[in-house]
């Protein structure tokens, strides 16, 4: 059968309809035979091209499959897919009988170079020298790429250079040597996703880590405002007659004999005692913590109505998260007592004793974060016994209020600092003002620098009460 001629030697292929192509489209489904018959004779250079190349499709198509003859032979890099493009349209037009001068539509001319960058499909990635793709114009599929080994990938990658290559707008350095491309936008899309996630785990963890570090930190020792001296260690007190209780959830109730150390814990139970102090020389030390719990202290009432003196002093600490701490404390003969919470209410009662101008100076500390604080000295011993050395740090950073009264019988100064939105009132008789602002005020009760200065200090909008 012979093959329609073509308007010239040199056909210009019609892109727009070439390049959606699919080999498998084109019904080339079956393995062929390696001992197909092959042609003998390189490309024809010179003369008639389309004799040749018509000359060749008719052997192809006459020894079977030509897929497979054309991938077996290797015709150089810039003649491939034109010789491909030539043979398959030269044989599809050879055996069809409605072939037109309007089907030949496949360049026959091996001088042109493979399609640019632009005209291949994303799909098929690089096209390999030596087992081009078959483009057909009778499918709009998407070509699929055919794999190459390595070597026949670094030959193609070799020879592939060109300068006058059309270049992508967004290929980067090392694809724009290939005739190929591969869009990296999907995969730089997948590579910030990737960042994102691994960004967003990086933060989760560390906000669950400063979270964790705050609680603990509040737990163990959130007081640090206060300038007052530590508490003494564990080895600084006596080793004597001692009791240690801890809960997880279990609650504490009950009356102990304070000796020489108490401490009771408790996470989410509560504590609620009474504690009856024993006659020692050396101090005592009592501990009560709980993470989210309530915490009750009580002074056995035996001690408390026949008025008592203790002959020691005591260091007591009062430690809760989120729990309400209502409290009786004894404090005197240059003790510390210190409460805290951060959102929990403090309803504090000082039993003072020892505070005289010849005693040791005692501290008293209470601290909170939004919790409200109630504080009310009162005098252990005969009321009409001067209360001097006691140094005092009431503090609350929130919006909570503060309500401080302390006895007519204490002399000293207090200093009250709240911010702009706070409000502090003082009452008291024979109070003297050194500054009297809205925000903060200085006041004295005696002689002036005679005693120990009560600090007062709210930042943020809670008021401050003080009566004397």
């Amino acid at each position: 059968m012979t093959s329609p001629t073509p308007s010239s030697d040199d056909v210009q292929p019609r892109r727009s309809r070439a390049r959606r192509s699919c080999p498998q489209s084109a019904g080339v489904h079956e393995t062929p035979s390696p001992s197909a018959n092959l042609p003998t004779s390189p490309p024809y250079r010179s003369g008639s091209k389309r004799e040749h190349a018509v000359q060749l499709a008719q052997e192809l198509a006459s020894s079977g499959p030509w897929a497979e003859a054309l991938m077996s032979r290797s015709y150089g890099t810039q003649d491939s897919l034109t010789i491909a493009s030539s043979l398959w349209g030269t044989a599809h037009l050879a055996g069809s009988n409605q072939a037109t001068e309007r089907n030949n539509t496949y360049m026959t001319r091996h001088e042109l170079d493979p399609p640019p960058a632009y005209c291949r499909l994303p799909e098929t990635h690089e096209l390999p020298a030596s087992q081009p793709s078959i483009l057909s114009i009778d499918n709009d599929e998407a070509a699929e790429r055919v794999p190459a080994d390595s070597e026949q990938a670094q030959h193609h990658e070799e020879q592939a250079s060109d300068p006058e290559q059309p270049l992508l707008e967004h290929a980067r350095p090392w694809q724009r040597k290939s005739r190929g491309w591969t869009p990296w936008i999907h995969q730089g899309k997948d590579r910030a996703r990737r960042w994102v996630r691994l960004l967003c785990l990086v933060f989760l963890f560390s906000f669950v880590a400063m979270l964790l570090a705050c609680l603990l930190y509040g737990y163990s020792r959130h007081n640090n405002w206060s300038k007052l001296p530590a508490r003494p260690s564990m080895s600084a007190v006596p080793i004597g007659p001692s009791y240690e209780r801890h809960e997880t959830t279990d609650s504490i109730t009950g009356k102990y004999e304070l000796h020489d150390r108490l401490e009771l814990s408790t996470t989410t139970g509560t504590i609620d005692i009474e504690i009856d102090l024993q006659q020692g020389r050396e101090p005592a030390f009592l501990s009560l913590t709980s993470l989210t719990g309530a915490i009750s202290l009580r002074v056995a009432p035996s001690f408390v109505h026949r008025q008592a003196i203790p002959s020691r002093a005591i260091y007591t600490e009062l430690r809760t998260l989120t729990g309400t701490v209502t409290a009786e404390i004894l404090l005197g003969d240059g003790a510390c007592a210190s409460v805290s919470t951060v959102t929990g209410l403090q309803d504090i009662t000082i039993l003072a004793y020892d505070m005289g101008p010849n005693d040791p100076i005692s501290n008293l500390t209470t601290d909170s974060r939004t919790g409200e604080q109630k504080v009310r000295l009162t005098s252990l011993g005969s009321s009409y016994e001067t209360i001097t050395n006691i140094r005092a740090h009431h503090r609350v950073a929130g919006t909570a209020a503060m309500n401080i009264v302390y006895p007519s019988n204490w002399y000293g100064e207090v200093y009250a600092l709240t911010s702009p939105l706070g409000n502090i009132e003082m009452q008291g008789g024979e109070l003297r003002y050194l500054q009297n602002n809205n925000g903060e005020k200085l006041a004295y009760r005696g002689r002036e620098r005679s005693g120990q200065m009560v600090e007062i200090i709210s930042i943020g909008t809670g008021s401050v009460k003080f009566i004397c």
